[in-house]
């Protein structure tokens, strides 16, 4: 069916020639299980690392693993193949990534950090078969005094091949502190700028943008001062937000129907009514802990505990996103595995949970 005919499609504020192809999200024909009842779907390898969503057909994810590749499914998990085949597939292969991204207008195009692997940051435009270098040596000789170690990545909304991302280790100048880089596409070459970091900014830290200008880097408790930073100017000044830092993996940022904006946080789980200028504890006085992870549907707010893996303890807790956020009950049986992302196919109401022992899980809810 040409792309054109698929109902639904992305609404966009930078509309370009690349409009044509975006679909969706739409949602191929999979076979899902039982409406509550958690499906292992995990990929035939040792450990996944992270799982990402196709921003376009919500029926694709792919997973990144430890040493073992880029793995897709087009069925929701009920089939996987291993990607990385075709050009530079060695350098993904041998990696153990840090960081994984699509981008939401290009189909078929993601970004990763193949640390340990072919170090730097590589793109696939042919759905994870071939890879290409796009963070050249001269590029990150400054920065790191080699090839550069990606932490995390994310995509920014206003335009396709346009990311972020933050790096393992301090920039040349900078003590243990490192900065964001941004990589944009124009024409046939990447350009890039490197945006310095503050004093006490860390690095390999957590990421996000609620918009082109507007990003937020959150250090983790390996930083002496960890915590919270925003931008209002895409890079060009960053200011000090809060001290709660993140617990590493899983971390992500969930607006609410009403924009409200909740974080995870090592500590407890902190929202926001202003725009990330300001962020409250929701989980104060609970005793409910830190969170790795958070995700809505609209209608209800999900989060997984901070508590590492080892102990049986129910880590899921959830309370409906409104009229408030602290009617906050455990969902599901104890478990000795911290879940460390949540990943949502909102068309058919089902949530994808990756969990310490690198599992992914398929729930219809």
């Amino acid at each position: 069916m040409p792309r054109a005919l698929v109902a639904g499609l992305i609404a966009c504020t930078a509309c370009t020639s690349v409009d044509d192809d975006l679909l969706g999200p739409i949602a191929s024909p999979c076979a899902l299980g039982a409406p509550g009842v958690a499906d292992d779907i995990t990929p035939p390898v040792a450990s996944v690392r992270d799982v990402v969503i196709d921003p376009i057909d919500r029926s694709v994810l792919y997973a990144s693993t430890t040493q073992q590749g880029v793995w897709r499914t087009a069925d929701c998990g009920a089939s996987w193949t291993h990607t990385n085949t075709g050009i530079n597939g060695p350098m993904i292969e041998k990696s153990i990534p840090l960081g994984i991204a699509l981008d939401p207008f290009v189909p078929d195009t993601l970004y990763i950090g193949a640390r340990f692997g072919g170090q730097s940051l590589w793109t696939s435009d042919s759905a994870g078969v071939h890879w290409t270098k796009i963070l050249p040596e001269d590029v990150a000789m400054p920065l790191w005094g080699g090839d550069a170690d990606i932490a995390r990545i994310v995509t920014l909304p206003d335009a396709p091949n346009h990311l972020i991302a933050t790096s393992v280790g301090g920039w040349t100048g900078f003590g243990d502190d490192s900065g964001v880089i941004e990589g944009r596409l124009d024409g046939d070459t990447w350009q890039w700028i490197a945006h310095p970091p503050m004093a006490g900014m860390g690095n390999q830290q957590e990421l996000a943008a609620l918009d082109a200008q507007t990003w937020i880097v959150v250090s983790g408790t390996a930083t002496t001062d960890g915590g919270g930073w925003i931008t209002h100017d895409a890079g060009t000044t960053f200011e000090r937000l809060d001290d709660f830092e993140t617990i590493g993996d899983g971390f992500q940022l969930y607006r609410a129907v009403d924009g409200t904006l909740y974080r995870p946080a090592n500590t407890g789980l902190l929202r926001s009514t202003d725009g990330a200028a300001t962020w409250t504890d929701v989980f104060a006085g609970l005793g409910l802990g830190g969170t790795r992870s958070v995700i809505g549907d609209g209608t209800t707010l999900t989060a997984s505990s901070s508590i590492p893996d080892g102990d049986a303890v129910v880590r899921v807790f959830s309370t409906a996103e409104q009229p408030g956020d602290r009617d906050w009950m455990p969902v599901g049986d104890p478990t000795t595995h911290s879940i460390t992302r949540f990943v949502r196919d909102e068309l058919r109401g089902v949530l994808y949970a990756l969990t310490g022992d690198g599992s992914v899980h398929r729930t219809k809810q």
